[in-house]
């Protein structure tokens, strides 16, 4: 068996030159980074039982409350490997993506709301058109004399404007601060 197990990924490292069953280690290592390791993405994470026709490969945050093949692992993820279940244990700074829900949430001490990427696309939010011709601003010739109507309709075309800007500044710190406390890129927050 190996001599040591690694604290943040839990895989087993360490075998002596021609121990004995060292393979069978390194295959759990191997399958726990294969399943949990790289750009989690789940089905659901609110399901408390697990669904009837599984597809080998489907991967699921188990709700609490769980019951049947998921009872006592709130939390945890759920792949199903063609014919059990196999869970893992989440650690501070996993990350996964939610299908059905279209967020990215992140675990600390429990999986977060998440993060979601589409509800800054509303329809809410003013177009942003790049293709002014260099002489007009928003269609309006520089250096003509403007109505009253105009100039109001530049200005709420520049506010709108501001507002994406802003909304889209919120986003990029929202998904900056993630990062940073999932250990994916360093700073401060």
């Amino acid at each position: 068996m190996p001599a040591s197990t690694e604290p943040r990924s839990g895989l087993k490292y360490g075998w002596s030159l021609g121990e004995s069953g060292w393979n069978t280690a390194m295959d759990d290592n191997l399958k726990s980074i294969g399943r949990f390791a790289y750009h989690l993405s789940v089905k659901d994470r609110d399901l408390t039982t697990p669904p009837g026709s599984p597809t080998a490969g489907d991967t699921y945050i188990v709700a609490a409350a769980a019951t049947g093949a998921w009872a006592a692992k709130d939390g945890q993820v759920a792949v199903w490997n063609g014919s059990i279940w196999v869970f893992g244990v989440p650690r501070e700074g996993w990350v996964a993506y939610v299908e059905d829900e279209d967020v990215i949430s992140a675990y600390t001490t429990a999986w977060s709301t998440g993060i979601s990427l589409a509800e800054q696309a509303g329809a809410a939010q003013a177009a942003v058109t790049l293709n002014n011709t260099d002489g007009e601003i928003g269609t309006l010739p520089i250096g003509a004399t403007y109505t009253q109507a105009e100039v109001v309709a530049l200005r709420d075309k520049c506010e709108e404007l501001a507002d994406d800007v802003r909304n889209l500044s919120t986003l990029v710190h929202a998904l900056r601060t993630a990062l940073i406390a999932t250990g994916q890129i360093k700073g401060a927050a």
